[in-house]
């Protein structure tokens, strides 16, 4: 058997080549590895950490972001429910619905309206001039005009501004930051006829954040999409109102500008590192945006790298004291399994080249690995050209060239290296007439193990057996058997206008002539009759022996009584 190795070590050599040494030097590196492992797990640790609070984060302002584009579209509806009736009420100009929209009996509509949304707030009613005309919260109306109101002035001036717009004020009644959400109405031909709206105070949104449960050092903001801080919980002294988008660096202003933004920067509020994730609302120009703190992202992290620590540490005191161990074992554990692989490839090659069939063993890259010599003598090849390291290709073209393979060498590799995941069986003709059965076992590495059969004589003794069991020994006629199944057949297949005629046939006074001349003249009379007939009836049928002196004749083709006539004429 040739295999793909080399020799082994020999245990004294071994010892001598210092097994000690590289022992040591072997449980240094593997310390080393260990610190390095640390390290990087470390780092992967504190990524996977720092992962895990943005996605905490992500989470939190898509929950907001529903939240609050639920809730302001809630008031979104009562605004439009609103707009349409005075619509449908027939209010085109600005004086008819001042005069419509202050009575008291819209003051309760409102207030019917917001009684089961107690979480919407009061809403105003301003006229084309900024006036409050009707509130859900107070009556009589209090005296304020908001004309000079920046969003106001919006709408007053520009034909094409939004039909609603978002923006933070100071309230003239409290002199608190309040945000205002308000949508215009106006009549057929665009003209402002007046403004509702509704202002929302920092400190139900920051009573809400709060409510939110987060780690220390998490912030929770609301923002306009130009950047101006609406909301923050923890109350920021003097930011609200700040634009934080204006001015700012690219990072900080895709906060604003993108639906949904995850990065890492330094806070403009705080100064402190900060895990930022932002997402807008659907519906309103507002960006909910949540952030924590660098360091309390990583606390659970530093727990973990003092376990680590302490793992590694004891990793490595164990791993000298196996150390020591090991050493004394060494030379008798090397010793006992030289012995052992010796053993195991004598009996191995006792095996292998012993046995009647040719075996090969390739790898998952179609590299040879193992061959017996009893597939270099079936094919009469080279062992300097089949040996381990040889591809497939290789082998297949070497007997090609040696004679032995007469196909087409891709297509046969080709066939091979398809069926190889599946256990396969195929038979070979060869150039000097012998039928080689392989079989292809494959392996759980990919590569795969092959036995030749020569089945020569096997094929020929089978086919032996089939022409017995259909034809006679004597005669070589078909006998019974296969006369019953040709005659069902040619029944099934006659054509319109055609016959078919069976001739019985029994040899007057056969046996006379086996008794009185003897049992050999007797079958070389059957011989003769059984040519004769098959000439007389040639293509149009065919003769077969049913056993003993009697013949029958199948007669294909009949179209006429005188075809049989003619036949028995013959």
């Amino acid at each position: 058997m040739t295999t793909n190795g080399t020799a082994s070590t020999d245990v004294k050599t071994f010892m001598r080549g210092g097994p000690i040494r590289w022992l040591i030097l072997g449980g240094m590196l593997l310390i080393a590895a260990i610190a390095i492992g640390a390290t990087v797990m470390a780092g992967n640790f504190r990524e996977r950490a720092l992962r895990n609070s943005e996605r905490e984060l992500e989470n939190t302002v898509l929950l907001l972001a529903r939240h609050f584009d639920q809730q302001l579209g809630d008031f979104e509806v009562i605004q439009k429910d609103l707009i349409d009736q005075m619509r449908s009420s027939g209010i085109v100009t600005a004086e008819s619905f001042r005069q419509r929209m202050s009575g008291k009996d819209v003051h309760l509509m409102l207030k019917s309206k917001l009684s089961a949304l107690s979480y919407v707030g009061g809403v105003n009613v301003f006229d084309a001039d900024g006036t409050l005309v009707n509130t859900s919260t107070a009556w009589p109306v209090p005296s304020i005009n908001v004309g000079d109101r920046p969003y106001f002035r919006t709408f007053r001036t520009d034909p094409h501004a939004p039909e609603m717009l978002v923006e933070p004020v100071h309230s003239r009644i409290s002199g608190a930051w309040t945000t205002v959400i308000a949508r215009k109405m106006t009549g057929p031909n665009g003209e402002l006829l007046g403004v509702i709206g509704r202002g929302i105070e920092p400190t139900n949104f920051e009573k809400f954040f709060a409510s939110v449960a987060l780690a220390p050092g998490a912030a929770i903001s609301m923002h306009h999409r130009n950047g101006t801080l609406l909301v923050r919980y923890p109350h920021p002294e003097g930011m609200i109102g700040r634009n934080f988008k204006a001015g700012g660096p690219v990072v900080r202003q895709k906060i604003f500008e993108l639906p949904q933004y995850t990065t890492r920067l330094t806070s403009p509020i705080d100064g402190q590192d900060r895990l930022v994730s932002s997402r807008a609302l659907a519906n309103f120009p507002i960006v909910i945006v949540a952030t924590k703190t660098t360091e309390a992202a990583l606390a659970d992290w530093r727990e973990q790298m003092r376990i680590l620590v302490a793992v590694a540490g004891a990793s490595a005191l164990a791993i000298a004291l196996l150390l020591f161990l090991v050493v004394r074992k060494l030379s008798l554990q090397h010793r006992l399994s030289q012995q052992r692989l010796t053993l195991e490839k004598q009996r191995l090659d006792k095996a292998v080249n012993n046995m009647t069939q040719g075996l090969l063993l390739f790898d998952n890259s179609q590299r040879l690995v193992v061959c017996n010599q009893r597939y270099i003598e079936m094919y009469g090849l080279s062992a300097e050209v089949i040996k381990p390291g040889c591809s497939f290709r290789e082998i297949i073209e070497h007997r090609k060239a040696t004679g032995s393979f007469s196909g087409d060498v891709d297509q046969y590799i080709a066939r091979v290296l398809h069926d190889i995941p599946l256990r396969n069986s195929m038979v070979v003709d060869t150039s000097d007439g012998r039928s080689v059965q392989i079989i292809n076992e494959p392996l759980a590495d990919g590569g795969w193990l092959a036995t030749h059969e020569d089945i020569t004589e096997r094929r020929r003794a089978e086919q032996r057996i089939t022409h017995l069991a259909h034809y006679d020994v004597l005669t070589d006629l078909p006998n019974r058997a296969l006369f019953q199944e040709r005659l069902k057949q040619e029944l099934a297949c006659i054509a319109p206008g055609e016959r078919v005629a069976v001739h019985y046939i029994d040899i007057d006074e056969f046996k006379s002539v086996n008794d009185s001349l003897g049992h050999l003249i007797g079958d070389e009379l059957l011989k003769y009759v059984a040519v004769s007939l098959s000439q007389c009836v040639g293509d149009c049928g065919f003769v077969a022996r049913l056993g003993g002196d009697e013949f029958a004749i199948v007669q294909t083709a009949v179209k006429t009584p005188d075809d049989v006539t003619d036949l028995l004429n013959d």
